[in-house]
């Protein structure tokens, strides 16, 4: 099996962001796709993850591990700045400014979607305030259930090879999952018709299928994070039913283990299992 080698974020190669820190990559797409798939990772991987750091912030990331830097973190996300022409950032940002009046969690996020909320080129763009909220507890929930699964990866680490292969945002399309997002949330008809006019180049026939939702959970898959965003105006219990089915399909363990797989990588680069 050939070993990683490392390629530097800042030289704008092949799958990799300018502004991140180093990375191993590893040849040979058919190799990561059994190295992958050797790991429980889904080929939902790329929709997942995508979906998973689309809005993240290090705020958020250091409920995963304490010490992530508002720099040079490596977890590439979606621009809030919807009128920035850097439509992906290759690290996720310090948001929290220390402003906020409120003491508990749940309301600095209120705070945080409602300050700007009639800013239209602002964090997911033309959504009401409400839409807003909904969307910003909903990927708190998608990181509660990504966490558990991330501090169970502590006992039995992915090795440096799933790393390589999971941390290839450009190869393996997380990079271009984000991108669709960006794009969807800039123009004035939302993406979820779109036709992808590119796959993953994983062969998905060496990854696992298999995916165990919660009881009560949404059988179907959403073809990409942006659909989520898809649904219309918010005005009644009917609409909100709509929400509620469609982020269910979101709610799927394997995509939250995926997700958590791609966070641990990426902050414990350092500590990487050698096997693999």
């Amino acid at each position: 099996m050939p070993r990683p080698v490392l390629v530097s974020l800042a030289m704008g190669l092949p799958g990799v962001l300018a502004g991140g820190p180093a990375v191993p990559v590893l040849p040979g797409n058919d190799s990561c796709a059994e190295i992958l798939a050797a790991a429980n990772v889904t080929g939902r991987f790329a929709v997942a993850v995508a979906h998973g750091i689309h809005d993240i912030t290090v705020e958020d990331l250091r409920e995963f591990k304490g010490d992530v830097p508002c720099a040079g973190n490596g977890v590439p996300t979606v621009n809030r700045d919807l009128r920035s022409e850097s439509a992906v950032l290759p690290s996720a940002p310090c948001l929290d400014d220390g402003d906020s009046p409120f003491a508990t969690p749940a309301m600095r996020v209120v705070d945080a979607a409602l300050t700007r909320m009639d800013d239209m080129n602002y964090d997911i763009g033309t959504t009401s305030g409400l839409q807003r909220l909904v969307h910003a507890f909903h990927m708190r929930e998608v990181w509660a259930l990504a966490s558990a699964q991330y501090q169970a990866l502590a006992a039995d680490p992915p090795g440096r090879a799933a790393c390589a292969c999971a941390l290839d945002v450009d190869g393996n399309s997380v990079l271009e999952e984000l991108r669709l997002i960006a794009s969807s949330l800039r123009s004035a008809q939302m993406a979820s018709s779109r036709q992808s006019s590119s796959q993953p180049r994983y062969d998905k026939a060496f990854l696992s299928t298999s995916c165990l939702r919660p009881a009560g959970r949404g059988k179907g898959a959403l073809k990409g994070a942006a659909d989520l965003l898809d649904l219309g105006r918010m005005r009644s219990a009917a609409d909100w039913a709509m929400w509620k089915a469609t982020m269910a399909e979101h709610m799927a363990l394997c995509d939250t283990r995926d997700l958590a797989v791609f966070l641990y990588c990426t902050l414990n680069r350092e500590a990487a299992q050698p096997h693999n």
